[in-house]
């Protein structure tokens, strides 16, 4: 599809991180402490519980992979039912990766979770979001900064992005490659379960 149809990041999964990080905003914690404050909380299965329902998180996935197979003149309720029609949780994380992060390791923990912040910080969308509400600002070399009391809770909502992803894909490395040879790969990864 056309890259300019790719669904800003803050209409789907940075606006529900966003919210979710605003709920530890100024406790003083580290990003560690906030991850795992808000971990319960993140894709969580009780809806009434969670600031970020696992159907938020499904329905934010869905949108972004569903927008970018749009073209225009397609047909919308077309795609959404192609789309729905066998998509497991796994292709669903593989599908958004691409779209939002392009390729990636997400056995990498570290290097995934780097990956997802630098899209996230970099979107003029969450900029602006942010700048809005005042929880980013712009600091002396106008690079644009999260604000001291919001930048921990921002950085551990990309990370459980990233660690939510990552358990949904078991750690895979996504490519461009179509999913289907994903098995012939899996193969050749778990030479350790082989008989000798």
């Amino acid at each position: 599809g056309a890259p300019g149809k790719r669904l800003p990041v803050v209409c789907t999964w940075g606006g529900d991180c966003i919210q979710l990080a605003g709920s530890v905003q100024g406790s003083g914690m580290d990003e560690g402490s906030c991850i795992q404050q808000l971990k319960p909380y993140f894709a969580c299965e009780d809806e009434n519980a969670s600031l970020m329902p696992q159907s938020d998180w499904l329905a934010d996935l869905d949108g972004v992979n569903i927008g970018s197979t749009l073209s225009s003149g397609s047909d919308l309720s077309e795609a959404i039912g192609q789309y729905y029609q066998d998509i497991s949780d796994e292709e669903r994380a593989r599908q958004f990766v691409l779209a939002q992060f392009g390729e990636a390791d997400t056995g990498d923990r570290e290097a995934f979770r780097q990956q997802v912040k630098d899209k996230f910080f970099g979107d003029s969308g969450v900029q602006l979001l942010l700048l809005s509400q005042k929880q980013m600002t712009l600091e002396e070399e106008r690079n644009i900064v999260a604000v001291d009391s919001m930048d921990a809770p921002l950085n551990a909502v990309c990370s459980l992005t990233a660690d939510t992803l990552a358990d949904m894909l078991g750690g895979a490395k996504v490519t461009e490659a179509p999913a289907q040879t994903s098995e012939s790969q899996a193969g050749q990864t778990e030479s350790g379960a082989q008989p000798t």
